[in-house]
């Protein structure tokens, strides 16, 4: 199993690692539509639960996201330097390290839970679906973070397409496992959002099962679990590169949460509206999430070799794929974007804050694709701690200023929320450009400097 990204034409791996991954999450985030309109059967309250629940649950994903792109980027590092058999130790320490940190989680997300939704001033109706649906889905964190750093191999060779069918057949087992435990099918108790929650941790552990097994075949995942050691070591390496990742993906829970917290003030209805519009905006984005996998693996692999031209072509052309990609998105919304709102709610109100908020997004599509490749480009470079710094200014300090002074000094209502929110991500991405660019100019001389000393 092995992929030569250090060699080749940029654009052709980047379509060819960008495209698989796109495809996959497409699936991955029509897996959450799926579980809006469910949960939306059971009412706006419930629906404005499942809405609420999302910074909650995304500390679930930073901790996947974190430890996952870290053993990416390490492994698709030594990749570069043509070292499998450290590349594999990297890889099985990662998941050691994934399954303690998702105990850890589980337990800190059932204490917390509670005490993180009552901040957010939300009615007690919508409290209590939010915590049927995060009970369950903590009990299950540790495979949400197993599934993402057992697909770190497959990402750093630049092998996206076995996740992404297995995302595929997910997704329509998630549209049965879903009003089975929900609704109580076959004589099974019914569980109402708990059942969503449900369906979803059930998948997690199929697809951890099936990752296990393939990877085994493949002779990558080798030996008995009753005969690991940890290296504490490789675990000191891999923590301190998911830490910097982990806490920028945590911040978007927090800048998510601020989001909410300010929302929340306009009524039940305009959270509902922002956790249906934001789903779409998932689906529109999608094609950045795919550039994102590939440009971290293209460059943490030319990282490695040191081939820092190929490093600079890898951000120009995946910024350029991505722009191109999102005007598709941008049609998409303009012409279906109701009808898509129309399929979780027959609310208008709620449907006309939604609509809103996604025309307002669609000036935001660029920015997104900024951030995301920056972001990627960094990890790839192993300087996470610089994109932390950045997703903190963007996703916590900026809100918090800009939003208390549009909420309480301003007369904007929740167009001014929106408005804001442009204005954060664009500043965000200027910034985050301007570091990546700085960081690989910095790599590459520190580089040519060593390598003057030896000659």
């Amino acid at each position: 199993m092995k992929s030569d990204l250090t060699q080749g034409d940029i654009t052709k791996h980047i379509r060819m690692i960008a495209l698989p991954a796109s495809v996959g999450y497409f699936f991955n985030t029509m897996f959450n539509v799926v579980d809006t309109y469910f949960g939306g059967k059971l009412g706006d309250d419930a629906l404005a639960g499942l809405s609420a629940s999302f910074p909650a649950f995304f500390i679930i994903l930073a901790a996947s996201f974190g430890i996952a792109t870290a053993t990416t980027a390490l492994i698709a590092n030594y990749h570069g330097k043509k070292d499998e058999e450290t590349a594999k130790a990297y890889y099985t320490q990662g998941i050691f390290l994934g399954v303690v940190c998702g105990i850890v989680l589980s337990i800190i997300g059932l204490l917390l839970s509670r005490p993180l939704l009552e901040l957010m001033n939300l009615p007690e109706g919508v409290i209590g679906f939010a915590l049927d649906y995060l009970n369950t889905t903590f009990l299950g964190t540790t495979f949400f973070i197993l599934v993402g750093i057992l697909n770190s191999y497959l990402n750093a060779i630049g092998n996206t397409k076995l996740y992404r069918n297995l995302l595929i057949s997910s997704f329509f087992l998630n549209i049965f496992f879903n009003p089975l435990f929900m609704y109580g099918w076959f004589g099974l108790p019914a569980m109402g959002i708990s059942g969503v929650a449900f369906a979803t941790v059930l998948v997690q552990i199929i697809e951890s099962s099936f990752l296990i097994y393939y990877l085994r075949r493949k002779k990558v995942l080798v030996g008995s679990i009753f005969n690991f050691k940890a290296n504490w070591g490789i675990c000191k390496k891999i923590f301190i590169q998911a830490i910097p990742s982990s806490f920028n993906m945590m911040s978007v829970a927090v800048g998510a949460f601020i989001i909410s917290f300010f929302i929340a003030k306009f009524g039940a209805d305009a959270i509902a509206a922002y956790g249906v519009a934001i789903r779409i905006e998932q689906i529109a984005l999608i094609p950045t999430i795919g550039l994102n996998i590939a440009a971290l693996s293209i460059i943490g692999q030319n990282n490695g070799a040191k081939k820092f031209g190929r490093i600079q072509e890898t951000i120009r052309k995946s910024i350029g794929l991505g722009f191109y990609a999102l005007l598709l998105s941008a049609f998409v919304i303009v012409v279906l974007g109701k009808y898509i709102i129309a399929f979780f709610t027959p609310n208008g109100n709620i449907s006309s804050i939604a609509m809103t908020y996604l025309y307002v997004s669609l000036f935001i599509f660029v920015a997104y694709v900024i951030s995301f490749i920056s972001g990627g480009a960094l990890q790839g470079i192993k300087y996470p701690n610089r994109a932390l710094w950045v997703g903190i200014l963007r996703q916590i300090v900026l809100p918090l200023i800009i939003f208390s002074l549009v909420a309480y000094h301003t007369n904007f209502g929740l167009m001014g929320i929106w408005i804001s929110i442009l204005v954060i991500n664009w500043i965000g991405a200027i910034i985050s450009i301007i570091v990546a660019e700085r960081s690989i100019a910095e790599k590459e001389e520190e580089f040519h400097l060593e390598h003057s000393r030896l000659v």
